[in-house]
């Protein structure tokens, strides 16, 4: 059986997929793959861990966000 080949999509086909569509997606080293969708209580659960990760937090640097937020991560070794 040969192995299933996940095609490679360039960042910009990301970004237009993002802007075009209603559903959530993640980029990770040219692989797009569909998130699934929240629900009120995934919601629920996020605010309420924010929150208490942000208050243990409040004296940092440190800062929290949520998963709306769009992030660039550098490889790290």
């Amino acid at each position: 059986m040969s192995p299933i080949i996940k095609p490679r999509y360039p960042l910009e086909e990301y970004f237009e997929l993002e802007r075009t569509s209603e559903e959530k997606y993640e980029y990770f080293n040219g692989e797009v793959v569909c998130m699934s969708r929240e629900d009120p209580q995934h919601s629920l659960i996020e605010v309420n861990v924010l929150a208490t990760i942000s208050n243990r937090l409040r004296e940092s640097d440190c800062r929290v966000y949520t998963s709306r937020l769009r992030i660039k991560t550098p490889w790290l070794v």
